[in-house]
């Protein structure tokens, strides 16, 4: 679970070009055979959506961003306003509150 602001969007580098722990040698292979050292956003490493899951309405920062995956591990992910993200947790208490005195 994530909360999506506008840092979600910031270029930063990777923490590990300055972690003394890693060697010259390792932070060379990273970089130069991997390519591994360029700057990220958060957000690349997700795939968002412009939609809120539960209205439908175009999303603005901030919003809840869940990411799971399928029986079939096929990604899922869901994007919701904060006020969406809230009426849609209290019906998904209520629900589980009466699902759990259903017969097995």
């Amino acid at each position: 679970m994530s909360i999506i602001t506008n840092r979600t969007f910031k270029l930063e580098r990777p923490s590990w070009v300055n972690d003394p722990s890693i060697s010259d040698e390792d932070k060379r292979l990273l970089i130069e055979e991997l390519g591994m050292g360029g700057s990220y956003t958060a957000a690349d490493a997700m795939e968002l959506q412009d939609d809120c899951f539960y209205c439908g309405q175009k999303l603005k920062i901030p919003y809840i961003y869940w990411h799971g995956t399928s029986d079939k591990n096929q990604s899922k992910r869901i994007s919701l306003h904060r006020e969406c993200a809230y009426r849609f947790s209290k019906g998904i208490l209520r629900d589980a509150d009466k699902i759990k005195h259903f017969p097995s």
